[in-house]
């Protein structure tokens, strides 16, 4: 009896396990993954209820997660929410994972200010608009961007 092979549905599991074992997946993502390893849809779609149900899989923890990873190499909330959308968690839960994320965005804007461009302003509007783009490529919003960079003036430049 030792040499057989496990039926699928405990195959199915023994993978989910795996995956979950090494970090947090969205249920889309984990989801995805055990199909493109061959396991058929139904028994997946028990499967991840029943891990659910056993709080083994939560989209809510895997989003807390994404977020303070993400949070913590710089990225803002508006790039944060996107990769969590495009992860298979629902638009409201990543919005409300971030509203209660426990993340001074507006230091974190500050920082990633300080770490690429030092802590001297913008002498010209191009150097000024370089870091805007900078900062909203990173996930961070036009009011976060002017709080850390103020607003170019003219007079400045010389």
């Amino acid at each position: 009896m030792s040499g057989r092979e496990p039926d699928p549905d405990t195959r199915a599991r023994n993978a989910a396990m795996r995956l979950l074992a090494r970090r947090e997946h969205s249920r889309a993502e984990l989801r995805g993954k055990l199909v493109r390893r061959g396991f058929e849809n139904d028994s997946v779609e028990e499967l991840l209820k029943g891990l659910e149900d056993q709080d083994l899989l939560s989209d809510e923890r895997f989003a807390k997660s994404l977020i303070v990873s993400r949070a913590e190499t710089g990225y803002g909330p508006n790039r944060i929410g996107l990769e969590l959308r495009d992860r298979g968690v629902s638009e409201e839960l990543a919005r409300e994972a971030i509203a209660k994320a426990e993340v001074d965005w507006e230091r974190q804007v500050t920082d990633q200010v300080t770490r690429k461009f030092g802590s001297h302003p913008a002498q010209t509007f191009p150097e000024w608009a370089r870091r805007a783009r900078y900062l909203e490529r990173r996930g961070f919003d036009q009011e976060a961007i002017r709080q850390a960079i103020g607003n170019f003036e003219r007079g400045a430049e010389t």
